[in-house]
């Protein structure tokens, strides 16, 4: 009796079972039938993969290309605006040199002066270079008004220059600017910051020989002031005054002599840059002793300036052409 019982039970379950999996196979009336949700096949993963990669370099493709056409677009734009300011400038100076021909007093000039085209020009191009930083045409822009801009506009080029473009090779057309004319304490800060942050072997030749050239235009003007009228001293801003006239190292020459030998050694293919001023310095600066000649004399005997230490001699340098 009680196996039959639990045979009809079982029965029963199965047929139950039987049921409810007819019931899920049947579609519903709303929403259709019902599939069974499996997994992407690895096939199907890997193809995925593929494509999201290829539209990945597509893209990357693309952006490469469009930075690359804004790029030549901003130095086609860099190369046509520089042209015209430096034809603007250039006209402008024509026009400035004409007018100074005709200047016929120091009032005259002194108003001239005023109207110069590097005055009303420098900002434009100070704009510019900001504008258009990291390009060729930039860095000519900022180079060139640190040769030949004036006031602010010249201090933020060459201060611009110093920053970021200390190491290139167009800081020495600036550099040998810095030693012509009358010395300024401006002028000696700016070489020394060159020498301090620069790298570049011949930035560095030419800022040691700016400053011999500096020193050596401290002795003239030293002895210009002090012969100068007042009329004449008036001219000259009274911090550059002090700057020459000012006490210095008794030692500054010989200092600047050790820079240039160490340069000559720690930069053997750039030796030449300073290796006649570190002559100069050496042997031609006053109260240097002076180096020793040799040559022949009009009756062809071989003769030494040493031969005549301690006698007063009178040296004539003469040539023909």
């Amino acid at each position: 009796m009680r196996s039959r019982f639990l045979l009809v039970l079982l029965l029963l379950l199965t047929t139950a079972c039987t049921k409810n999996d007819e019931i899920a196979k049947k579609p519903d009336s709303k929403t259709g039938p019902v599939v069974a949700e499996t997994g992407p096949t690895p096939a199907e993963v890997a193809a995925a993969k593929k494509k999201a990669e290829k539209e990945a370099e597509l893209a990357e493709d693309a952006r490469i290309k469009a930075e690359s056409d804004a790029n030549a677009k901003r130095l086609a734009e860099a190369t046509e605006k520089f042209h015209a300011l430096n034809e603007e400038l250039n006209a402008a100076m024509k026009e400035y040199a004409t007018a100074r021909r005709n200047v016929k007093t120091r009032e005259e000039s002194l108003k001239l002066a005023a109207e110069n085209p590097m005055l009303k020009l420098g900002p434009k191009f100070l704009d510019f270079a900001h504008d258009y930083t990291g390009t060729q045409e930039a860095l000519d822009a900022v180079s060139m008004l640190a040769i030949r801009g004036s006031g602010d506009t010249k201090t933020e080029a060459v201060e611009w220059m110093i920053d970021k473009y200390v190491d290139d090779d167009k800081i020495t057309e600036f550099v040998s600017t810095l030693f012509r004319g009358m010395p300024t304490p401006q002028n000696q800060k700016w070489i020394d910051q060159i020498l301090e942050k620069t790298t570049n072997p011949k930035a560095k030749g030419s800022a040691l020989v700016a400053k011999a050239g500096l020193l050596d235009g401290i002795t003239t003007y030293k002895g210009f002031f002090a012969s100068a009228s007042e009329q004449q001293l008036a001219t000259v801003d009274k911090e550059t005054i002090e700057f020459v006239n000012a006490e210095r190292s008794a030692n500054e020459r010989e200092e600047l002599v050790g820079l240039m030998e160490a340069f000559v050694k720690d930069y053997a293919a750039e030796a030449k840059i300073v290796e006649r001023e570190l002559f100069g310095l050496k042997y031609l600066s006053i109260g240097c002793e002076a180096p020793d000649i040799i040559g022949v004399d009009l009756d062809d005997k071989d003769f030494k300036l040493t031969d005549y230490r301690g006698k007063v001699v009178l040296l004539d340098f003469w040539g023909d052409w």
